[in-house]
């Protein structure tokens, strides 16, 4: 076995087995509810054709509690449903790896690794019975297959790109940013490469859009449920940059402050590290850095600008985003020139991220922890 997959399974082992405290005795968090409720219902055949009522109070796309309910089939229980959420965040972390290895040799993409491995909304979201912890895996994968297809020129790699970006549709309706992202990218290397729209790239468009046309019919059908929310709210100015500060510390704004006000410096040190990795990008690759600012900067600045103007803006929305997020941090670190400062700030992070994890796991098991953490 080559010694990056030893290293590698090594940090799945230690990631999963840092995902276990309190897994089954948690309290339930944010909608975990309507995802046991949803899963339970999808576990017979019957509800596939009555999918409308069977995610009534919940404005989501069905694929989810689909794959959810299938272990339900053989064992009935949601510590079924929680083991199979804690193995999708691996399956995220693993497929973190293998995208960062389209940029960097195995040592630099096995720290990165570790810094997504063990950042706070990473493993919260591992534990969270809700989709976005598999929207982060299929964020990822689908920049994974869109990169081979724009720099391999391979067109199987664009045929992947859209079957992620179909998939995504059913799991969650935001994952239309990136969807939007992924296309404007293939649309831009079109017109910088001056080369024409091919036909078959037209079919493989309009394919794309008759396949996701019933989740948009769904959403239709649920839309009332939506506006009637009254946790989403028109935002400010000062809401814009909240995502990045849950990105980088997950715990809610007014917990730290009371709690550990010093951890707040994190924020501003990830926060320039992810700036610096992406200018070190843009110099040593100006293509492939346009390629990770597309899909990020995009989704999140269509989300923010639309939150002036209609009640559609949450951090949640932008979570599929933390990948992204986090390799700029971590290219940003090993670009540091100075060595003693590189491993300080590594070191720094990964203790600051392991006291927010501990503060998580001595609340979780509390009616309402999650207004500490504002999931």
């Amino acid at each position: 076995m080559r010694k990056e997959y030893a290293f590698l399974i090594i940090l799945l082992i230690v990631a999963f087995l840092f995902r276990m405290p309190h897994l089954f005795d948690k309290e339930q968090g944010t909608d975990e509810k309507l995802t046991i409720r949803n899963a339970q219902n999808f576990k017979h055949i019957s509800s596939l054709f009555n999918i409308n009522s069977v995610l009534v109070g919940d404005v989501n796309p069905p694929l989810f509690f689909m794959i959810l309910g299938m272990p339900l089939w053989i064992f009935d229980s949601v510590a079924t449903l929680k083991i199979i959420v804690v193995l999708m965040g691996l399956l995220g972390i693993l497929l973190f790896y293998f995208f960062s290895r389209l940029f960097l040799d195995e040592n630099k993409s096995l720290l990165i690794t570790i810094l997504y491995s063990f950042n706070p909304m990473q493993i919260i979201l591992s534990q969270h019975l809700r989709s976005y912890v598999l929207l982060l895996s299929l964020f990822i994968l689908s920049l994974y297959f869109l990169y081979k297809y724009i720099y391999f020129k391979e067109e199987k790699y664009l045929i992947y790109t859209f079957l992620v970006y179909v998939i995504s549709m059913y799991i969650h309706y935001y994952s239309i940013l990136f969807i939007g992202a992924g296309i404007f990218t293939i649309l831009y290397n079109l017109y910088l490469k001056n080369i024409k729209m091919e036909r078959r790239l037209v079919y493989y468009a309009i394919s794309l859009i008759l396949l996701i046309i019933p989740s948009l019919l769904l959403l239709k059908h649920q839309i009332s449920i939506l506006f009637a929310d009254k946790t989403k709210f028109i935002i400010t100015p000062e809401i814009v940059p909240y995502p990045l500060y849950k990105m980088s510390l997950m715990v809610d704004y007014s917990a730290v402050m009371q709690s550990f006000s010093f951890i707040l410096i994190l924020f501003p040190i990830i926060f320039l590290l992810a700036l610096y990795g992406g200018l070190k990008i843009f110099k040593f690759n100006k293509d492939k850095a346009i390629f990770l600012f597309i899909n990020f900067i995009l989704p999140y600045l269509v989300l923010s600008l639309a939150g002036f103007f209609a009640a559609v803006h949450s951090f949640r929305y932008l979570m599929f985003l933390l990948p992204l997020y986090i390799f700029f941090v971590g290219y940003g670190i090993i670009n540091l020139k100075n060595l003693w400062l590189r491993y300080s700030l590594f070191i720094a992070i990964i203790l600051g991220w392991f006291w927010i994890i501990l503060y998580y796991f001595s609340i979780v098991t509390i009616y309402h922890w999650n207004t500490f953490i504002a999931l």
